[in-house]
């Protein structure tokens, strides 16, 4: 018995030591989140000058006048203006370069088959472009290209306007560019061909109520279905599947958590119900009539609602029923044991039907001797489920201490970025 309580005491010394471990981290923690923002306060300083950089930014101050009032503001820095005569030579260098940088993986802008690369800055952003498509379902302002409403080897040509502005001055350059259909197989011809009638008819009907689609394309009757399907029918079977995997799964997760509230509840009234048979027979009552008493007892206090329903105690009351339908008392007491399930009891109904069999005086000392472990062993469950409960709040600790992490280095962060 000693040997087994310095067993646990030495299961539970590891406990400290997982504190002392989370402690440490978190100390860690928080002093390097001082010692970060220790250093910002120190880098940011008394701020004289702000640097202007190629776009906009904004820097978080605070004034202080000499007698301690502070007065906070948020400054927005504007990007350094250039003179005329700078702005209007990155302009001028910009428009020579678009023809250059535009095409993309295309070889020029005569033989565009694929996405043109649309510059929308230059100058390290000093200059800034904005795009307009003559033709957007051909060339989008982005520089997508399309060529699915175009037929194999045709050829379509697009103005492209690019707005070049830096400083005050601005400028519309103007830029021709030659959009090539690729070479289509039959099928991928007619694909074509199909996209650019249905084009073709719903551009001319846009004043009519309906849109009328063409009978004929290329020479060849057409006829029109739809193959939009409603997403119902198969949204209603994946939700009926999702529910009848999670019946089944719920009604297994119930069961799991019925048993085991079972195997707890039995576990918690053991030691209580030894107790109780070894007060009666040490009273003189014969075990049935111990049996007898804690059975009406129990139903007692079912029918008041004192108590809820305990597994043990019901398989005392159904004992008790067999033993007045006439069932043998030693047969009666190894199927309490097996009723109950456990080893424990099927320990004690062992015990039970044996002092049955040969009479032995000593049933009071063995059930005493049984209390006792009992007791034991449910103190030890008891420091278990310390345990898993101490086990279970490291989670929340870390989440608390990431928080704490958080509140600390953002605003060292911040004066970093200032």
């Amino acid at each position: 018995m000693k040997a087994l309580d310095s067993h646990e005491g030495r299961k539970m010394r590891k406990i400290p030591d997982t504190w002392k471990k989370s402690a440490a981290a978190a100390a860690v923690s928080i002093l390097l989140a001082a010692a970060v923002r220790a250093a910002a306060l120190m880098e940011a300083g008394d701020v004289s000058s702000l640097a202007r950089e190629n776009h906009s930014r904004t820097v978080q101050l605070v004034a202080q006048a000499e007698d301690g009032t502070p007065a906070p503001l948020t400054v927005e820095i504007r990007p350094k203006e250039i003179s005329a005569d700078e702005a209007e030579a990155l302009v001028e260098e910009t428009a020579e370069n678009l023809r250059s940088e535009i095409p993309g993986e295309n070889a020029d802008l005569e033989h565009v088959t694929r996405d043109l690369n649309l510059i929308t800055e230059a100058a390290d952003g000093q200059v800034s472009l904005a795009w307009r498509s003559a033709s957007p379902d051909l060339i989008s302002a982005e520089g997508a290209v399309n060529t699915d409403t175009m037929l194999s080897g045709e050829q379509k040509q697009v103005r492209l306007t690019a707005q070049i502005e830096a400083g005050s001055i601005r400028r519309l350059e103007k830029i021709d560019v030659t959009v090539c259909a690729p070479e289509r197989s039959g099928e991928q011809e007619w694909q074509a061909q199909v996209n650019k009638a249905v084009e073709s008819a719903e551009e001319n009907s846009r004043n009519e109520e309906k849109l009328v689609l063409p009978e004929e394309i290329a020479g060849q009757k057409v006829t029109f279905a739809r193959t939009e399907e409603s997403t119902a029918p198969a949204a209603i079977l994946v939700i009926g599947g999702a529910a009848a995997a999670a019946f089944p799964a719920r009604a297994r997760q119930k069961r799991k958590q019925d048993e085991r509230k079972r195997m707890n509840m039995l576990g918690e009234d053991y030691s209580e119900l030894v107790l109780k048979i070894t007060l009666f027979i040490g009273a003189g009552m014969t075990v049935r009539r111990a049996f007898e008493r804690i059975a009406s007892g129990y139903t007692a206090d079912r029918e008041a609602g004192v108590t809820e329903e305990r597994p043990a105690y019901e398989a005392i009351v159904q004992t008790v029923r067999a033993l007045k339908l006439g069932a043998p008392e030693t047969e009666s007491w190894v199927r309490f044991g097996e009723l109950c399930g456990t080893r424990e009891y099927r320990k004690l109904g062992s015990c039970l039907a044996e002092n049955q069999r040969k009479g032995s005086g000593h049933l009071a000392r063995i059930l005493e001797a049984e209390a006792s472990g009992s007791f034991e062993e449910r103190k030890r469950q008891a420091r278990r489920r310390g345990e898993e409960a101490a086990t279970r709040l490291i989670l929340p600790l870390m989440l608390m201490l990431g928080a704490m992490m958080l509140i600390v280095l953002v605003p060292a962060l911040m004066s970093f970025a200032v």
